[in-house]
């Protein structure tokens, strides 16, 4: 059983497990009332927009010298930590949330 099914060109659930026998729509679990639904908020933040470049001699946490590169979106909280992007991500979740219900689950946040 699973919620998120993978199926990509090196992974596959189905060749793992073979055909679902069962499935269950994220929107029959939500009109069913199992799942809370959910409002998606979608925030643009400079630094995703533009990129980042580490400035010249710029080391990471460890002391490793972070290579000269301009890092996007993509790269955020996989390749690289920026921990000053995390602390507006952070500072906008918490804002938003200040006008609602801080415990409801139903928002999903796209950075």
């Amino acid at each position: 059983m699973t919620a998120t099914p993978k199926e990509t060109d090196k992974v596959s659930n189905i060749e793992y497990f073979g055909d679902p026998i069962y499935t269950y729509s994220l929107k029959q679990g939500i009109d069913d009332g199992f799942l809370a639904p959910y409002k998606v908020v979608k925030v643009t933040l400079d630094i995703d927009a533009e990129g980042w470049r580490p400035p010249k001699g710029y080391v990471d946490k460890d002391g490793n010298p972070v290579e000269d590169r301009i890092y996007n979106r993509t790269d955020f909280d996989r390749n690289i930590v920026v921990e000053e992007r995390r602390k507006i991500v952070a500072a906008k979740i918490t804002e938003f949330l200040k006008g609602y219900d801080r415990f409801a689950k139903e928002y999903c946040f796209l950075y």
